[in-house]
């Protein structure tokens, strides 16, 4: 969705403002296709990973405000 979208954008430091849904996903496709840019998408993936884990652990999840869409 576009907030997940956002969110990816936001921690790649990749301005968001007026694009499109398909811009967004173009450009985020992009960034994790360049070579230059593995570990800092690698690192992403592995904390989104880490999130929805806590996220769905019913001790940690009570620590949890914010919410990033699956």
């Amino acid at each position: 969705n576009i907030k997940t979208l956002a969110y990816i954008l936001d921690y790649y430091k990749i301005n968001k403002h007026k694009l499109r849904k398909d811009e967004m996903i173009q450009l985020i496709a992009m960034y994790e296709n360049d070579k230059n840019n593995i570990e800092i998408v690698e690192r992403r993936r592995r904390l989104w990973e880490n999130f929805k884990e806590l996220n769905n652990d019913s001790f940690f999840s009570k620590f949890i405000i914010f919410d990033i869409a699956n």
